[in-house]
C-alpha cells in the first residue's frame, strides 16, 4: 500500500477554494460535507506535496476516532489532520473498506490506540492490522 499522509497542521482555511476533507466528514462510510471548509488553490498547491489521493483510494482516521474508513470521492480535496489516505495495489478497496468496518478489526484498532485524552493510532499499526484478504476476484463479489 501506498500512503498519502497529512496528518499535523491544520492548513489555513480561506472562504472558497479546494474543500477539505478531515476526520469528522467521514460518517458512515461516506465523505459528508456539514460544514464545508475551504483552502486557496495557492495553499493546496504548497500543501499538497507528498502525493495526490484520488478517487477510489482509502480514507482512515487516526484519532478522534480511530477507524473511521471512506471511499476518496471524485474530484479535487486538501487531506488534512487525523486521516490518512492508502492506495493499494491488488487490492479491491471496497473490500477492504468493508472489512475494515468489522467488529473484529474496529476492536482490533482500538487496542492498538493510544493517547492519553485522545486515541490515536500509528500508520505502522494501520499497516500491520491483520486483515484476510481472498483472491481479488472474490474480493470484489464480497464487495
Amino acid at each position: 500500500a501506498y500512503d498519502i499522509d497529512y496528518r499535523g497542521k491544520t492548513p489555513p482555511y480561506s472562504e472558497s477554494g479546494i474543500p477539505v476533507i478531515s476526520s469528522g466528514n467521514i460518517q458512515d462510510s461516506e465523505i459528508v460535507f456539514d460544514e464545508e471548509r475551504y483552502v486557496s488553490r495557492e495553499t493546496y498547491e504548497e500543501k499538497l506535496n507528498r502525493g495526490v489521493p484520488k478517487a477510489g483510494d482509502l480514507i482512515i482516521t487516526t484519532e478522534a476516532p480511530v477507524g473511521k474508513v471512506a471511499l476518496y470521492p471524485k474530484g479535487t480535496f486538501m487531506p488534512t489532520r487525523r486521516i490518512i489516505t492508502f492506495r493499494t495495489v491488488g487490492v479491491d478497496n471496497r473490500f477492504l473498506q468493508a472489512a475494515i468496518r468489522h467488529p473484529y478489526v474496529q476492536n482490533y484498532l482500538t487496542a492498538q490506540s493510544g493517547g492519553s485524552t485522545v486515541g490515536r493510532i500509528l500508520k505502522d499499526h494501520l499497516l500491520k492490522t491483520p486483515i484476510p484478504l481472498p483472491p481479488l476476484d472474490e474480493q470484489k463479489q464480497i464487495a
